[in-house]
């Protein structure tokens, strides 16, 4: 490999009780390769390609793949605990697949992970901040919170300045540093072809957003973090452009 960021991965340790059920979700708008999930990019040539695979690994953790290979744990270092802000209830992943079943999926937008961290960013994503802004399309939330995203885009791109941030870039990638609570958390945001009133109504247990019309339904899970779906009424356009202004160079 060359020093492009070619893959991005999380890797979750295989749980017989969770697993298969949890490989359901993903039969639209991903390929499905026995344990692993990989997310279709809205253009054949973006790169990094995404995927969540099931491993023997002990824990959870995202791997970085260019010429080097960085791995992060997903995992709580700050020492300390700290409750969520939020009122949410978890279900259990068969639960949800009962639901979810019923929605039509439209692709996704983004997926990620959140790592706590009560004192600035976290010390771990600034690293990835200065290896990454040079092997890929990496930007920070243009309203200064700490919510980086890493676009796809072509191998050409990532060595050029001006990008047409007007194409479609999904899924994208989103690394945040996070001070709500001492909970990791892995994100998947989905489109789905549904009113936001209704799947309120059909995720009453989760965290629904008025603002931006998604809600985060949190699973049970063996790992001891938060794997939420945010299930977003299906936009009429990507939303790319808004980090026009915001490239980590």
């Amino acid at each position: 490999m060359n020093g492009i960021l070619q893959e991005i991965t999380i890797d979750l340790p295989y749980n017989p009780n969770f697993t298969p059920h949890f490989l359901s979700l993903f039969a639209t708008g991903t390929a499905l390769k026995l344990k692993t999930i990989q997310f279709i990019p809205s253009n054949p040539q973006y790169i990094p390609k995404l995927a969540i695979e099931h491993s023997t690994k002990d824990l959870p953790c995202v791997s970085f793949f260019m010429e080097r290979t960085i791995t992060i744990p997903i995992q709580n270092k700050t020492g300390k605990t700290k409750p969520s802000p939020h009122k949410y209830k978890h279900i259990s992943v068969k639960e949800f697949a009962k639901r979810y079943a019923n929605l039509e999926v439209m692709g996704y937008d983004h997926i990620g992970f959140n790592l706590p961290w009560f004192q600035g960013i976290h010390p771990e994503i600034l690293k990835l901040r200065e290896v990454l802004k040079r092997s890929s399309l990496y930007y920070l939330f243009p309203s200064g919170e700490a919510w980086d995203f890493i676009l796809p885009g072509t191998a050409e791109e990532v060595n050029q300045s001006n990008i047409d941030l007007q194409q479609e870039r999904r899924p994208k990638f989103e690394i945040v540093s996070f001070e709500k609570c001492s909970t990791p958390l892995i994100q998947i945001e989905v489109l789905i072809n549904k009113d936001f009133k209704d799947l309120v109504a059909l995720f009453p247990e989760g965290i629904a957003v008025e603002e931006v019309k998604n809600v985060w339904v949190y699973l049970e899970n063996p790992y001891g973090i938060d794997i939420c779906f945010v299930l977003n009424e299906n936009p009429s356009s990507d939303w790319s452009q808004f980090f026009a202004e915001s490239r980590l160079q």
